[in-house]
């Protein structure tokens, strides 16, 4: 099977920055306890001010597995309370 990767893009709400970068070291701890699938992860912050979240899964299956989940747990929550919008939500195969 090849690695999967996810890829979410979205906007923060006005003045959330520093609570969205306070709450991320949570909310990946959680992740690495919980999906055992998970390679690595990675939040950037786009040149419009907007983020883009990269996820590495060794498969689909574990990607689908934390995205029915991940709602239920608080270090999630905790994050996404400071986004104000998904502009994007995409998966794809690594091909090197």
């Amino acid at each position: 099977m090849s690695a999967c990767f996810e890829l979410v893009r979205f906007a923060p709400k006005a003045g959330a920055e520093e609570a969205l970068a306070a709450a991320r070291p949570a909310m990946e701890a959680a992740f690495r306890a919980a999906y055992p699938g998970l390679v690595d992860l990675r939040l950037g912050r786009l040149e419009d001010g907007t983020y883009a979240d990269l996820f590495v899964w060794r498969t689909r299956a574990d990607a689908d597995h934390a995205q029915a989940t991940e709602h239920d747990m608080p270090e999630f929550q905790a994050f996404v309370a400071n986004v104000e919008r998904l502009l994007a939500h995409d998966f794809g195969t690594l091909v090197a």
